[in-house]
Order: structure tokens, then C-alpha cells, then sequence
């Protein structure tokens, strides 16, 4: 039996490592994976290949087996989304993208593009915010997202490209490298830090353990639907909130909650996503709790 051969690209970073691992446990697949740095996970290869050069994917592409998915995570993510600092960005994300979609057409493989629940914006009136939601980008790297999106869906009607955009969320767990505000409270709380909250702490968030996201990404894979799906937990949680959970969540902690001392620049941004869209489109239905969540990525900061 032919194994289906599913292309990773940058498979080094959070999601891709994860995904990487998964997918090579999985009988009936040959996985590849790509990065700009290459390495090596779980001495498995993952090859050094610049995205933006046509030349290089060919390159690496030629006498490999025929492509039947395409998960496309690779992209430049800003350390600050100011526009000055992330036009170069947007140009350069767009390229890899489109580089990789061309390899999706000839190859006529599945293509599974995760994009960025940011296309949403700050989301002010606090809606249960569905896929038809007005497109707001704020930033060039999210701009990168959705015209990516448009990318997809322009060739899935000029040429029938078979795709599926998931919009991610804020994803969280072990090996992630950033320092999100989910890592920084555990690591306070796990040392007895005070745990510093910007502005009131109403601003919310809905935060995915790696797990769920993997979960999701399998099935895009798997699945026959076609479009654009929001991936989340389902359970927006405000910054203040997650403040008081991560203490309960750690033994022993003396840590306090301090806010006020610094503003907070989205104050108003209210992360609230449906996910029936993806449940109804192939099954996804998160299965880790936030809590659940933080214990399992607090044993391995320890």
C-alpha cells in the first residue's frame, strides 16, 4: 500500500515540531518536513529549504514522491506589530505562501493553511465572532493571513485547489518558544513572582492547548471540507481570570496579583470565537481545559 505523503512546512517551529511528531506516529504516512533552519526532531531530518526561493523548493522537491498535503505553518511572525517593523513582513510571508500554493497546484495536493484569528480585530462588542466576520486587520503580518486566504480561495475556483484555512487562536504548550502571557504567569507563579497585569485585566483571550491545535490539523487533513474554519477552545477567558487560575494551579504559590501599573494597549480586544462551523465540518471539538491545560504545560517548565 502507497503511504500518503504529507509535506510539513516549518516543521521547526511550535506547531510544526508537534504536528512532526504526530504525524510520523501515525501508520500509512511518509512525512517531510521543511524549515528555513532545518534540524532535527526526534532524530528525524527536517530539511534546511528557504521558502522563498522557487529554485530551493524545486530542488528539494525533485525525486521525492508525489505531494498529497500540504500543512503550510512556515511564515515571519514580528516581535512587534508596528507597520514599520512588519511591511517587510507581509511581502515576504506573502511570497512564501504563494511559493508554496504553486507546489500545491502542480502536485494537486490537499493544501491546509493555518492563518490567524487576528484577522478579526478587537472584536469591541464582544461577539461570538463566526467565520463571515468583517475582515480587520490592524497589522501587515496579519494582512499577510488574509490575503494568503485569498490566495486559496482563488485558486480553489481558477484552478481547484483543494484547501482548508484554519483560523487559529492563541495556541499555548510545551516547546513553545515566545514568551506569551500564559509561560510568564506560570514561570512567576512556579518562583512566587508577582504576576503583573496590564490595565484593568478585562481584556480576554481564548487560549488552545498544542494538542487541540494538533487535533484540529489531523482532521483538516483528513477531512473533504473545503474553506475557512475558526479553531479555538470555545472559552474566552479574561487576562484577570487567568491570573487567579494560574495561581490555583500552582502548588503552593505565594505569588499576588498586581494590575494597574502599566496600561493596557487592546484593553478592549475581547477573543470570543464559535467553533460550530468546524464541528459541524469535520468533527473538531476541543477536548483540554484550561486548567487541565496548565498543568500539563507547568510539568515540563519544571
Amino acid at each position: 500500500m502507497t503511504k500518503k505523503h504529507i509535506l510539513i512546512t516549518g516543521a521547526m517551529g511550535f506547531i510544526g515540531e508537534h504536528l512532526f511528531r504526530f504525524l510520523h506516529s501515525r501508520p500509512g504516512y511518509l512525512v517531510s518536513g521543511i524549515s528555513k533552519p532545518g534540524g532535527l526532531i526526534a532524530e528525524k531530518v527536517v530539511t534546511e529549504v528557504d521558502l522563498m526561493s522557487p529554485d530551493e523548493i524545486a530542488a528539494w522537491k525533485r525525486g521525492r514522491p508525489d505531494i498529497d498535503t500540504i500543512v503550510h505553518l512556515a511564515a515571519q511572525i514580528p516581535e512587534q506589530f508596528s507597520a514599520i517593523q512588519t511591511d517587510d513582513i507581509f511581502f515576504s510571508n506573502l511570497l512564501i505562501t504563494r511559493n508554496m500554493l504553486s507546489l500545491a497546484v502542480s502536485e494537486k495536493a490537499r493544501f491546509v493553511y493555518l492563518s490567524s484569528s487576528s484577522i478579526y480585530g478587537l472584536n469591541e462588542q464582544n461577539q461570538k465572532l463566526q467565520e463571515d466576520a468583517p475582515f480587520r486587520a490592524d497589522n501587515y503580518y496579519t494582512l499577510s493571513k488574509y490575503v494568503g486566504e485569498m490566495l486559496c480561495q482563488r485558486l480553489h475556483q481558477d484552478h481547484g485547489l483543494d484547501f482548508i484555512s484554519l483560523r487559529l487562536t492563541s495556541p499555548y504548550g510545551p516547546g513553545q518558544k515566545l514568551r506569551t502571557v500564559i509561560r510568564m504567569f506560570l514561570e512567576a507563579a512556579m518562583r512566587s513572582e508577582d504576576l503583573q497585569i496590564f490595565g484593568s485585566g478585562q481584556r480576554t483571550q481564548d487560549f488552545i492547548y498544542i494538542d487541540d491545535v494538533i487535533q484540529a490539523i489531523w482532521l483538516a487533513i483528513q477531512a473533504k471540507a473545503t474553506g475557512i474554519f475558526n479553531i479555538a477552545s470555545g472559552a474566552s477567558v479574561s487576562m484577570l481570570e487567568l491570573a487567579e487560575t494560574v495561581i490555583k494551579a500552582v502548588p503552593n504559590t505565594r505569588s499576588r496579583i498586581i494590575s494597574g501599573k502599566q496600561p493596557d494597549l487592546q484593553e478592549t480586544y475581547r477573543g470570543s470565537f464559535s467553533i460550530e462551523k468546524a464541528r459541524q465540518g469535520f468533527n473538531f471539538s476541543p477536548t483540554v481545559t484550561l486548567v487541565e491545560g496548565l498543568h500539563k504545560y507547568m510539568e515540563t517548565l519544571k
